[in-house]
C-alpha cells in the first residue's frame, strides 16, 4: 500500500472517529466503541464500488493464506563494522547503508 494511501486512511479515521476528542471511561469503552463504528462501516458502499465494504472485506479474507506454523523473523540482526564516513557493509556484499550518528 503506498504511503500516500496510508496517510488518507489514517487522516479518515482520525476526521471520522477522533473528531471531537472521544470520551471514554477505558480503553475497553474507546475499543468497544471503535469496533462499533467499523462494524457500522461495513454497511457502506464506497464511490465506484457495487458491493459493501463488509462483503470486499470477507472475500479478500477468504483469499488470504494461512499464518505459518511457525513465527517468521522479520529482521536480520548481525553485527558489523561502521566506516568513518557512517556506512555499514552488510552480509560482506558491495551494498553499504548509510546510518544515523547518534546510534
Amino acid at each position: 500500500m503506498a504511503n500516500g494511501k496510508i496517510e488518507g486512511i489514517v487522516g479518515y479515521t482520525r476526521r471520522n472517529f477522533m473528531v471531537p476528542i472521544p470520551r471514554c471511561a477505558s480503553w475497553d469503552s474507546f475499543n468497544a466503541d471503535l469496533e462499533a463504528q467499523c462494524c457500522t462501516r461495513q454497511n457502506d458502499i464506497l464511490r465506484g464500488h457495487k458491493e459493501p465494504i463488509g462483503e470486499r472485506l470477507q472475500r479478500d479474507l477468504a483469499a488470504l493464506k494461512p499464518l505459518p506454523a511457525a513465527p517468521f523473523e522479520a529482521c536480520d540482526q548481525a553485527n558489523g563494522k561502521v566506516s568513518s564516513q557512517a556506512l555499514l557493509r552488510y552480509d560482506s556484499s558491495s551494498v553499504k547503508k548509510s546510518i544515523q550518528d547518534r546510534f
